[in-house]
């Protein structure tokens, strides 16, 4: 019976040793040395062809599983990228990928590999010019971040419309102001921003009104501007 028992258990160790072994995780270390226009990375995003876009630093980044094709802004070709200091992307239904650079708006196109400024796109919602930042949301809405007073736009891409974020300083559901330095989506899909006075501000997407609002940058800094960004990363958001 023992030896029975001992060659059941052998058999089974057997078996499961010989089944080859699926859905493993390969990890690559991707770096300069490796290609990487930079190892300071700000955004990360999978394309529809499959292409991940790697916004750094220093260059736009697209890896194909093997090497990478960086695009750096060239001022004598007015069909690159405006800016090599990435700050944002995502990609549209259509492919394209709308990126935020530290010298304004581009847009990638993909059936020419090459860029136009968001003021040759018609149909923008919002003046090109006045953009900083653009990001979609889980529903697929478009939120702008504009300057020049403009603050935070959504277009709603069911209504078609553009909506404000409002602004009042005698409101407290309302924004304290309209020079925003960056703004990010939380698990829940709200909104969490920085003003460049350092208040953060959480914003929720349904009604558009502030639900929370934090002074401790600001006062740590005693209301000195700065650009800030911000990340949220498994933190209590409620």
């Amino acid at each position: 019976m023992i030896k029975t028992l001992v060659l059941i258990v052998f058999f089974l160790l057997f078996i499961n040793n010989a089944i080859p072994q699926e859905n493993q995780v390969y990890f690559r270390h991707l770096d300069k040395l490796k290609g990487l226009s930079h190892n300071q990375i700000r955004c990360i995003l999978q394309d529809q062809k499959g292409f991940i876009w790697i916004g750094t630093m220093s260059g736009l980044n697209r890896y194909d599983g093997y090497s990478f094709k960086i695009f750096r802004n060239n001022p004598e070709d007015s069909s690159s990228i405006s800016g090599n200091s990435i700050n944002s992307f995502f990609e549209d239904p259509d492919g394209r990928l709308w990126i935020s650079t530290s010298n304004g708006l581009s847009i990638y196109l993909p059936e020419a590999e090459s860029f136009v400024a968001g003021s040759q796109i018609e149909g923008l919602p919002v003046p090109s010019q006045n953009i900083t930042d653009v990001k979609k949301d889980k529903n697929g809405n478009i939120w702008y971040l504009c300057n020049n007073n403009y603050g935070l736009l959504k277009y709603d891409v069911n209504t078609k419309k553009i909506y404000d974020v409002k602004f009042d300083l005698t409101d407290p559901t309302k924004l304290t102001s309209t020079n925003i330095s960056t703004f990010t989506f939380d698990s829940k899909g709200d909104i969490w921003l920085v003003n460049i006075n350092g208040i953060i501000e959480k914003i929720d997407i349904a009604n558009l009104k502030v639900v929370k609002r934090l002074d401790a940058l600001q006062n740590y800094y005693k209301n000195k501007q700065y650009f800030y960004y911000i990340n949220l990363n498994r933190v209590n958001t409620g």
